[in-house]
């Protein structure tokens, strides 16, 4: 899941989460398993739990489809595709555009979505210094309104309230529009949980002007519903 740039220090260490890694093999008629923690190179989840799946993922597409539906199931074909050099190749150019801090940026979406939102935060710190030593504003505020979002998870919502403030009028300025929707979404959520329901309110609006700007449908449902 990681590629270049990560070694041993930079594995993940706690293991709340149970990880499940799942890895097309067209060969294979059955799946296969093993625990995620087996690999030794390049494994970030050496301490958890869970497990690495190779199956034949059109098999298992194909299986989704039929349960859920009644129209005949088609599979689009696409070109052979080396994913990990893809990978490599989009990591290395993700330096170039965003800086090394990139590396953390990848490390805490992905520990966040895992609910590992302390760990996330250590990475988001990591990144912001990062950005800021290298005077890459657009890096800088897009680790500063994601650490915001994950101080907001565990509660700490003054801390949270104070990223996500220098967030929002930062990206307006430099029009980095992607996020911003859920960024001003969770500091409406903050707003609300300490109060403050009529800024909430306004900051909710100007989440679902910014998501019917993307054209976000999901981000569009639930900023309704949080007003």
């Amino acid at each position: 899941m990681f590629r270049p740039g990560f070694n041993a220090s930079d594995r993940i260490v706690h293991r709340k989460a149970n990880i499940f890694f799942i890895e097309h093999k067209s060969s294979l008629r059955l799946p296969v398993s093993e625990p995620i923690s087996g690999k030794s190179e390049k494994n970030p989840f050496r301490n958890y739990d869970g497990l690495r799946l190779y199956v034949d993922t059109n098999k298992v597409s194909k299986n989704i489809w039929e349960s859920l539906l009644d129209e005949e199931y088609f599979n689009e074909p696409v070109p052979d595709v080396v994913w990990k050099e893809n990978i490599d190749q989009w990591y290395l150019k993700s330096v170039v555009e965003s800086g090394a801090g990139v590396k953390h940026h990848i490390a805490a979406r992905l520990l966040y979505a895992m609910a590992e939102f302390e760990e996330a935060i250590e990475h988001n710190r990591k990144a912001v210094a990062i950005a800021l030593k290298s005077n890459n504003m657009l890096a800088y505020s897009a680790e500063v309104g994601n650490m915001g979002v994950a101080l907001s998870a565990i509660g700490d919502n003054e801390q949270a309230k104070i990223c996500l403030e220098e967030f929002i009028p930062l990206c307006k300025r430099m029009r980095n529009l992607q996020g911003l929707s859920a960024q001003l979404q969770a500091y409406g959520n903050i707003l609300d949980r300490t109060g403050d329901d009529r800024n909430a309110i306004e900051a909710h609006k100007d989440a679902l002007y910014y998501a019917e700007g993307q054209n976000d449908e999901n981000a569009i449902s639930t900023v309704l519903g949080d007003v």
